[in-house]
């Protein structure tokens, strides 16, 4: 991931969107090829708990909130998202995990 970051510096630096943002994208992105290869290897679904009873960018806020201990503005930051819609998601999430959704 490194490498691949240090390659992709110049154009990370050079946009106008987060670095934070790209970064995660970029991470996001290694993470599910790594468990599509992982999951063919294992023919099996390869999600863990919380992407399987979520959507992806619902699981990753609580992820990152509960599991990390971020805060909702440092979630956001490094997603790229603005801090409401990480409450959104927060609310969401956990709503669908406990049943009342």
């Amino acid at each position: 991931m490194l490498d691949a970051l240090g390659e992709a510096w110049p154009t990370v630096i050079s946009s106008d969107r987060r670095p934070a943002s790209i970064v995660w994208e970029m991470l996001v992105s290694r993470v599910a090829a790594a468990s599509r290869d992982a999951r063919e290897r294992r023919s099996s679904r390869g999600r863990d708990t919380l992407h399987s009873a979520l959507p992806d960018q619902q699981a990753d806020v609580v992820m990152l909130r509960y599991r990390l201990c971020l805060t909702a503005a440092e979630t956001a930051d490094l997603m790229g998202l603005e801090e409401p819609e990480v409450t959104v998601h927060l609310r969401w999430g956990l709503s669908r995990l406990t049943g009342l959704a």
